[in-house]
């Protein structure tokens, strides 16, 4: 789901599979949330990524409006 407010451009992901804990794959071999994590506070926004094992996961994205106009590619 992508949808905006004011100020923010806001990107919306959701499962209903498996899961996992956030917090024990942080640390873990790969960098994938980190990396998110990362991106997202490059943009000016934040990644908040919600799971819980058998319950599936949620990844809210926002950035604010002036650097999600420059992120646009025609």
């Amino acid at each position: 789901v992508v949808w905006t407010t004011n100020d923010r451009l806001l990107l919306e992901i959701r499962d209903d599979g498996q899961g996992f804990n956030p917090e024990t794959t942080k640390i873990s071999i790969g960098h994938g949330l980190s990396n998110m994590e990362t991106r997202g506070s490059n943009a000016g926004g934040e990644v908040d990524v919600t799971s819980e094992p058998g319950k599936g996961t949620s990844v809210l994205a926002w950035v604010p409006f002036s650097e999600a106009e420059s992120l646009v590619v025609e």
